[in-house]
């Protein structure tokens, strides 16, 4: 859990100063019924905005 806070201060952070023009992408193992779902050659993806 520790290592997941820390990723998401370090986006944050870069997202504030860098100001990205396109999108930061963060890119983690899933929970492991995720990867039963889809297997191990996807990926799920999770987000908010309908665009990406």
């Amino acid at each position: 859990m520790g290592g997941r806070l820390v990723l998401a201060n370090a986006l944050y952070y870069a997202c504030t100063k860098c100001k990205p023009t396109t999108a930061a992408v963060d890119v983690v193992p899933l929970i492991g019924a995720t990867n039963i779902a889809l297997g191990e050659v996807s990926a799920g993806v999770f987000t908010s905005p309908d665009t990406l």
